[in-house]
């Protein structure tokens, strides 16, 4: 999971965050994405090997209960959950960035208008 936000960071390292929290995203996502459109794979693979002398019925109720199709689902799952905890730290330091942007430029139109 990505470090704490800190109120007090720079503008560069909130930039620097966000930036690499996005290239993370989009790493898990690639990830997440593999790991998705293999699942029917390992499925078919498991369907097979309970096959033997089965019906179809009973060898997909096998291979859907199975431990590695299981442990398949659970390794998804836990990349699309850090694809989703990136995506949330990513939006995070971009509207903090996009916030000290805003505030500085709030700050410096003030100080033109006294300077008028």
């Amino acid at each position: 999971m990505s470090q704490g936000i800190d109120n007090q960071l720079s503008i560069d390292a909130l930039q620097h965050r966000a930036r690499r929290e996005a290239a993370r995203l989009n790493e898990l996502r690639q990830v997440a994405k593999r790991m998705y459109e293999l699942l029917p794979h390992t499925l078919k693979q498991l369907r097979r090997q309970q096959h033997s002398g089965r019906k179809v019925a009973h060898a997909e109720r096998l291979a859907l209960t199975h431990s590695d199709y299981q442990a398949a689902i659970e390794q998804y799952l836990d990349v699309l959950t850090q694809s989703i905890q990136a995506r949330v730290a990513y939006d995070t330091h971009k509207m903090m960035f996009q916030a000290r942007q805003s505030l500085r430029r709030y700050h410096l139109d003030t100080k033109w208008q006294d300077m008028r």
